[in-house]
């Protein structure tokens, strides 16, 4: 995949993301965007159903973007970017 259409499937997942948090009102922001990584807050009571939208963006955008593999995601959380990175 070259750098374009990474850029398109990154921001193609991002954008299911934030459609999803605005739409359900969740207290999530995603703050940083960079590479293949959203890095954000949450409130605690959020984070499973954030983690559902995640899996659910990713679904959307891999048929979306109807690409030879199936692309991933996986969600880490902590207080800081050591913890999760």
């Amino acid at each position: 995949m070259n750098i374009l259409s990474g850029s398109f499937v990154f921001n193609t997942w991002s954008r299911f993301i934030k459609e999803a948090i605005e739409k359900e009102k969740l207290d999530a922001h995603i703050l940083i965007q960079y590479h293949d990584e959203n890095d954000g807050i949450v409130h605690k009571n959020h984070k499973e159903r954030l983690n559902q939208i995640f899996q659910e963006a990713i679904d959307k955008t891999n048929k979306v973007c109807n690409l030879n593999i199936e692309i991933g995601q996986e969600a880490e959380y902590g207080n800081n970017y050591a913890e999760v990175h």
